[in-house]
């Protein structure tokens, strides 16, 4: 088997750092994304990553996602309202698809409380993004309808203890496509990247604070309860 020699290069497109084989060198100058948009990155960027022989890691994908990252106020404070808005907006996405492997019940309406407050925020990130920061009325009415549902939702909702200890609604979410959660995960994944693009953080930098965080309350046997500084 010939062994193959990873090495480290700019996309001539993007300009991006990316970690390619010697063997496929190979690339088309322009990919076009959803919605029929150019972005600025070669097909042949996103092949090399592919078939590299090594996977990404936090920092190489935080400047890869750097290259398809097109929205207003970047650099300035509207920057960081836009990707914290966009990644709570995510996230509702992700209880979005787990909630329509259940049922008409206080689990489901859990999952839409979530997915629906969430959506907000997508909606007011899709502003800033698309319209100067200016809600249009179309997305104002549908603020309007996800306000009054989760209102709904809220009266209903009264027992959420209950979800915990009912088995067979629980192992209905065992039914869910992983492949969409990837979807929707990697959606999450960008936004995140991007926020901390935004506040001057790399991926990795975090993600290692992340874990020398959790390693101190389990050396210290505070895991459970509440507060960020416990």
């Amino acid at each position: 088997m010939k062994k193959i020699e990873v090495i480290q290069e700019n996309c001539f497109k993007c300009n991006s750092n990316i970690f390619i084989n010697t063997i496929d060198q190979k690339s088309i100058p322009m990919i076009e994304s959803e919605g029929n948009v150019m972005h600025p990155i070669c097909e042949g960027c996103y092949d090399k990553i592919k078939e590299r022989s090594k996977p990404l890691t936090f920092d190489e994908y935080q400047s890869l996602a750097q290259a398809t990252a097109i929205y207003p106020g970047q650099g300035e404070p509207l920057g960081k309202l836009y990707t914290i808005l966009g990644l709570c907006g995510e996230a509702g996405e992700v209880a979005e698809v787990a909630s329509n492997f259940l049922d008409e019940s206080i689990e489901r309406h859990s999952l839409l409380l979530v997915s629906y407050s969430c959506r907000i925020s997508a909606l007011l990130s899709k502003a800033i993004r698309d319209n100067d920061g200016n809600v249009n009325e179309t997305q104002i009415q549908e603020i309007c309808w996800l306000l009054e549902e989760i209102g709904k939702i809220s009266k209903i909702n009264k027992n959420i203890s209950k979800i915990l200890k009912n088995k067979t609604i629980i192992k209905k979410l065992s039914n869910i496509d992983s492949e969409e959660m990837k979807k929707e995960f990697g959606d999450c994944l960008w936004f995140g990247a991007q926020m901390m693009k935004e506040f001057g953080l790399s991926m990795s930098s975090s993600a290692v604070k992340n874990i020398n965080k959790l390693k101190s309350r389990k050396n210290r046997g505070v895991l459970n309860g509440e507060g960020g500084d416990r």
